[in-house]
């Protein structure tokens, strides 16, 4: 997904948690437009990702207005719902439903492939295809059992990919511990397990993370 509204769109690698629950918000009411306002519970990055996989979905048009897609999926359940998910996939992700590629029998491999020749690079590739395949389990689509070992697969392993020693950004996988967090103090390991401060947040979101954040170095104190 782009970093800015602008930015030219790729397929969704946001979380598809992220995504299903704001359509799942939407059925208190449709808004006459989807802006950031309406999303102010997320960081301002999953807020760009979201609008981006919006609009790569064919849900809202490039001004943000709903499109008649969004508002009977908003509304729809059960076989409904899944009915309304598949006609989002096929038309979204057209290069995956075209003759001679098969979901059912697909590679991992012949899925990334797919997923690079559409635009993404490294590793938002693995990130776009973890959306796709959790938007095509909801939609009731067969997927090829390789593809589904190698989703377990990597749940059962969770990392973190590091930049220069440091966790990247934006994933959504956790770090094993290690033998020497028994080593490390107590304040040091909370705050290991602190979300980062973002400045994009909103300023209500802001507040709470410095009230949590002080309320934690209180207790840290009175352990000592």
């Amino acid at each position: 997904m782009p970093t800015t509204d602008t930015d030219k769109v790729l397929p969704p690698y946001l979380s598809y948690k992220t995504f299903a629950t704001f359509i799942e918000g939407l059925k208190v009411g449709m808004p006459a437009r989807i802006d950031r306002s309406v999303m102010k519970t997320l960081s301002g990055a999953n807020q760009s990702w979201l609008m981006g996989a919006l609009r790569y979905l064919k849900l809202i048009s490039d001004d943000g207005i709903p499109t008649d897609r969004l508002r009977q999926l908003a509304n729809s359940e059960g076989a409904d719902r899944q009915k309304r998910l598949q006609e989002v996939a096929r038309s979204a992700y057209a290069f995956l439903f075209r003759d001679g590629f098969h979901l059912q029998t697909v590679t991992p491999r012949q899925l990334d492939e797919a997923f690079g020749n559409a635009g993404p690079r490294g590793d938002t590739i693995r990130r776009c295809v973890t959306f796709f395949v959790a938007l095509a389990k909801d939609a009731g689509l067969p997927l090829s059992p390789h593809i589904q070992k190698a989703t377990r697969a990597s749940r059962a392993t969770p990392r973190r990919r590091r930049i220069n020693g440091t966790p990247a950004q934006g994933t959504d996988i956790q770090e094993q511990p290690t033998k020497t967090d028994a080593a490390k103090p107590l304040t040091e390991l909370l705050l290991d397990k602190f979300p980062a401060f973002d400045p994009a947040w909103p300023d209500e979101v802001k507040t709470k993370w410095f009230t949590a954040f002080g309320d934690l170095m209180e207790r840290t104190k009175q352990k000592r």
